[in-house]
């Protein structure tokens, strides 16, 4: 269940296994809003449900993990078909009818908390943006086919592998952050290294969907 999920041990984890062994105050911020709005809202989801919304929300806002407006400058941006409804959110909605969907008339609202999630959440749960629901291609099961094929609900095959690559370590940070002790350290200022910690990559095997890989998430070497 989502709800015993340990948020510092989850961000100790995400740190180790995403983040190359730093994350910062505002990714912290993030990742505990996404997890507490899931709890919250979509209390059904599975883990590799809520790591591919991660993995997807870590992607399209650059790793920062905060509501991020397209980058650019103002002649760069014109040149978009569907100015100036740029880019914006931890997903980046883009057209004046995806827009208009989550209540948003200007980027701006997109890059309020409540706005962005329910767009990076309903968007992806209820297939608002291309027609196919995260259900469509995930369910209990997590493998690196199965997160690339999950990109179509937000922009065909763009970046796939890469997200699909992530989605796979973050389903280890959730499983390990449900349950055990604590630990007991801030996962901001005290970054661990991870020397020995074996990453799982896009081209991590899977056998009928389930992961199989050789993982070392805390690292023994200091």
């Amino acid at each position: 269940m989502l709800g015993d999920i340990n948020i510092n041990n989850f961000c100790s984890y995400f740190r180790d296994l995403i983040c190359g062994g730093r994350l910062s105050f505002k990714q912290k911020d993030g990742l505990e809003k996404i997890l507490q709005y899931a709890i919250r809202h979509y209390p059904d989801l599975t883990l590799p449900q809520l790591a591919y919304i991660y993995a997807t929300a870590y992607h399209e806002t650059a790793r920062a993990l905060q509501p991020v407006k397209e980058y650019g400058s103002l002649s760069y941006l014109k040149t978009k078909p569907y100015y100036p409804f740029i880019g914006a959110g931890l997903v980046q909605v883009t057209w004046e009818n995806n827009y208009k969907k989550f209540g948003a008339t200007k980027t701006e609202d997109l890059l309020k908390w409540d706005v962005a999630l329910d767009c990076l959440f309903r968007g992806m749960v209820n297939g608002m943006y291309t027609g196919r629901k995260l259900s469509d291609y995930i369910d209990e099961d997590a493998s690196i086919a199965i997160f690339e094929k999950a990109r179509a609900t937000i922009n065909g095959t763009d970046k796939a592998a890469l997200i699909a690559g992530y989605a796979m370590n973050i389903v280890k940070c959730l499983q390990e952050a449900g349950g055990g002790e604590e630990i007991q350290e801030n996962p901001v200022t005290q970054p661990k290294a991870i020397s020995n910690a074996t990453l799982i990559s896009a081209a991590t095997t899977a056998t009928e969907g389930t992961v199989t890989a050789i993982y070392n998430i805390r690292s023994e070497e200091h």
